[in-house]
């Protein structure tokens, strides 16, 4: 049987078709990318406009472990492309995610590999 152990800081529910629920709470501890923010490149309309972040070392995701799976953010696993090991929630258009009423994902219906 394999682990699953959600990084991200918020509860992950993954329903399949036919109704069955996984809840994945928040471990405690979360799997973060550093940045290092963009210089400024000019104005729009007054609003500052920067240039793109540059992302760097990922923190928080242990080393793999047999048996054990992560759940980290978008963010962490494009940056994190040669582990078979680290999984994002589907939450992209094609990957139906399932919303409340005001749009707000409630569940998810698929992992997905990050490389």
């Amino acid at each position: 049987m394999t682990a699953i152990i959600n990084l991200t800081p918020h509860n992950i529910v993954i329903k399949d078709n036919e109704g069955k629920r996984w809840d994945h709470p928040a471990s405690g501890t979360v799997a973060r990318v550093s940045s290092t923010p963009g210089t400024h490149a000019t104005n729009l309309d007054g609003i500052a406009v920067y240039k793109k972040d540059k992302f760097g070392a990922v923190s928080g995701l242990p080393d793999p472990q047999p048996g054990i799976v992560y759940i980290v953010s978008g963010m962490v696993g494009a940056a994190v492309t040669d582990r078979d090991d680290v999984l994002v929630p589907g939450t992209g258009p094609n990957d139906e995610a399932i919303r409340d009423s005001d749009g707000h994902i409630s569940a998810v219906t698929r992992l997905k590999h990050c490389g």
